[in-house]
């Protein structure tokens, strides 16, 4: 909470490298939840268990932000890669560090997070919200880019009903 305290306001990758949230002792989760905060989630099907997904949504509602956590491997298939000089092997969609089960992040990129948050129960236009106006607002940026507005980036993408990508726009042309 002194973090918070001091002016903190978002939490990177809940849950991840950090300890559990405990009855005696809640830790950064509940801190971030008592403080209001933003917080970043990992939705991969592999860093967070889909019902952990749908409890930190309920949590944090609009305060949640879904990241990719992509590693340079992502859209690759299985193989030897690297990160930051440091040996990953990427098996099944999962990169862990050569030789170990530590994560390493993830192979996904952040349409593929989405789907995967709705397809654990999070509400579409929620999801929706996560990957576009709450980081932009996180960052300071909601005034420029993360919705559809006068004066704002025109880039977006359109879905189908199953969230395939139909088309890609950048600065109000089709690029895709």
């Amino acid at each position: 909470m002194a973090a918070y305290e001091a002016g903190a306001s978002h939490a990177t990758h809940l849950f991840n490298a950090m300890p559990a949230l405990n009855h005696r002792e809640p830790g950064v989760v509940a801190a971030a939840s008592d403080a209001g905060a933003t917080v970043e989630l990992i939705t991969d099907g592999f860093h967070i268990h889909p019902s952990i997904v749908r409890l930190v949504h309920r949590l944090f509602g609009e305060k949640l932000v879904l990241i990719s956590d992509s590693l340079r491997c992502a859209g690759m298939p299985d193989g030897e890669y690297e990160l930051g000089g440091l040996p990953i092997t990427l098996t099944g969609g999962v990169a862990r560090l050569r030789g170990s089960s530590t994560l390493a992040g993830s192979s996904i990129h952040l349409m593929d997070g989405l789907r995967r948050a709705v397809s654990f129960g999070v509400p579409l236009e929620a999801a929706v919200l996560a990957a576009t106006a709450v980081p932009a607002k996180v960052i300071r940026r909601d005034g420029e880019i993360g919705s559809l507005a006068p004066g704002h980036a025109a880039d977006f993408v359109l879905l189908d009903a199953d969230l395939n990508v139909r088309a890609v726009h950048i600065d109000g042309a089709q690029v895709r």
